[in-house]
């Protein structure tokens, strides 16, 4: 089948000495140059790992398997959320629970590094929840602010 449309495409090619060139043949010949071009430069569009997008991930100190995740994934990375920061519910003062050595691999990776401020609130020996009025209360509270 190849030989066939190698042969074919020989004898309409008004590049090809033996061929005449008619105005159909060099229309046929441009339109085929075009659109191998075209798929050429789509294929080469395709590298989205060195395209400016952001590529991120959660990072969450809680669990085991975060930082060594982080170590193993990092280089295919630029941005990534570590869950850092939570309000005390009682206090409402700022928590923050930085992982020195999960941030130190981030900056080996030269990450940009994007925080999350939490409102779960944990309790212990009962299934934790988000807290929409904690928040409301920290963002609405000018006393709490200071």
């Amino acid at each position: 089948m190849n030989s066939i449309r190698a042969s074919f495409e020989s004898k309409v090619n008004p590049d090809n000495k033996f061929t005449l060139a008619t105005p159909l043949n060099k229309k046929f010949k441009g339109f085929k140059d075009f659109l191998q071009k075209k798929i050429l430069a789509e294929k080469s569009n395709t590298n989205v790992v060195n395209a400016k997008l952001i590529r991120g991930a959660f990072y969450v100190p809680w669990s085991p398997l975060s930082l060594s995740d982080l170590r193993a994934n990092g280089s295919k990375l630029n941005t990534i959320y570590p869950e850092w920061f939570f309000i005390n519910p009682k206090t409402f003062q700022l928590d923050s629970r930085i992982d020195k050595e999960a941030l130190s691999v981030m900056k080996y990776h030269q990450l940009s590094v994007q925080p999350i401020l939490n409102n779960f609130i944990s309790v212990p020996g009962k299934q934790g929840d988000f807290s929409g009025d904690l928040l409301h209360t920290v963002l609405h509270n000018p006393q709490i602010q200071n």
